[in-house]
């Protein structure tokens, strides 16, 4: 087999694995190939139930773990072979352990009987009209059409901005409309020009219908991830809390939430100029600038990317977090009330987390990680020592 076949074979075990759906020769396959790396035979049963506690010891015997992030889900796994897949069947292992974490313990989490689901695709547009189309309600399809540009929406939760009339754009000079995207909801949208903006929870964006003069302009509140296609004739601008980021082509993420400290944006490929009435600092791949929004001094740094696009990609990324700044973001995702009881303190987190699992699973393994209670009623999360 050639190095694709392998990694394919291996990361199909791993599910297998994972599922209780390997056979004991395949079980067997997998057991030899997982030993090649290790300093010492681990155990790879698929039989969960026998011996939790033993095998979760075993399974996080393989973990490197770094600094803080002792307490959180898997970082990386110690010597794998065929490196390119090892990544993939982390993630596998890592939701293994979970659900030991979760059988473990059933009483970490009091939950009411109805759990609080992921957020979704769901957003208000408002046209320049001021008509307001609720997008999840929505059927897929042409929505609205306003001069010479058609709107559509897509199933994948994608509103695309197409010009069909070119001789009539000029109309739309000074027309903009409004994407909203609730607690809970996430959008992306495809302007005329060909950017790709994707809106996080709890967001908004305004921009023009059209590009018809010297700059293409939005403002943001919130957090996007923006791949702006390139024009260097037009420059694209994001107006956020008094704050420009000037591109012509590039790859970035603005995090411009109200109850945020900071203004952060970071930037992946390309650069940027952010500026505001205090200076301006020139961005390269890789550096995050943050804005302090009670002075409005800009300071630069280098950026963890993984983490600042973590949301688009799909996932929570905590990095040495307090869970005070980790359940904000869950509030603004599951569209929950933050309640905290006494004077609760817990360690620094760190790992990865689905953005597409329930809460009480979320919670079950923050509890884990950081010896924390919670309690759910509701759309209210009370966290306790």
């Amino acid at each position: 087999m050639d190095n694709e076949q392998v990694d394919k074979r291996y990361l199909d075990l791993a599910e297998k694995w994972m599922t209780g759906k390997i056979t004991p020769e395949e079980e067997a396959e997998f057991a030899a190939w997982y030993n090649a790396g290790q300093d010492k035979p681990v155990t790879v049963s698929s039989e969960f139930a026998r011996d939790e506690r033993s095998q979760k010891e075993r399974m996080l015997a393989t973990v490197d773990w770094t600094g803080s992030e002792k307490r959180g889900l898997i970082v990386r796994l110690k010597s794998w072979p065929f490196r390119r897949v090892a990544a993939s069947v982390a993630l596998i292992l890592s939701l293994c352990i979970l659900l030991l974490i979760l059988r473990k313990d059933p009483g970490t989490v009091q939950t009411a009987d109805n759990d609080i689901a992921p957020g979704e695709n769901k957003a208000v547009l408002t046209l320049s009209n001021g008509k307001k189309i609720l997008l999840d309600d929505s059927a897929d399809g042409e929505i609205a059409k306003q001069s010479g540009i058609k709107i559509t929406k897509k199933t994948n939760g994608e509103l695309v901005y197409t010009v069909v009339d070119p001789a009539s754009r000029g109309i739309t000079a000074g027309q903009t409309n409004v994407i909203e995207t609730p607690k809970g909801g996430q959008y992306q949208i495809n302007l005329p020009d060909n950017t790709k903006i994707w809106l996080n929870a709890g967001s908004s964006l305004r921009y023009p219908v059209a590009f018809t003069g010297k700059e293409r302009k939005v403002v943001l509140t919130g957090e996007a991830y923006f791949e702006v296609a390139p024009d260097k004739t037009k420059p694209f601008i994001v107006e956020s809390d008094q704050t420009e980021i000037k591109v012509l082509g590039t790859h970035f993420n603005v995090m411009a939430y109200d109850d945020e400290e900071t203004m952060n944006t970071t930037l992946l490929e390309g650069s940027v100029l952010i500026r505001n009435r205090y200076g301006k600092q020139l961005l390269m791949p890789g550096l995050q600038a943050r804005v302090n929004k009670k002075n409005n001094q800009i300071s630069v740094s280098q950026a963890n990317l993984s983490a600042s696009v973590a949301w688009k990609n799909g996932y929570f990324y905590f990095h040495d977090e307090d869970i005070r700044s980790i359940m904000m973001k869950v509030a603004r995702w599951y569209d929950v009330e933050v309640v905290y009881q006494g004077d609760v303190k817990s360690p620094a987190f760190g790992g990865t987390f689905s953005r597409y699992k329930k809460l009480s699973q979320l919670l079950a393994y923050l509890h884990e990680a950081g010896e924390l209670n919670f309690k759910l009623e509701g759309r209210r999360v009370i966290v306790m020592n």
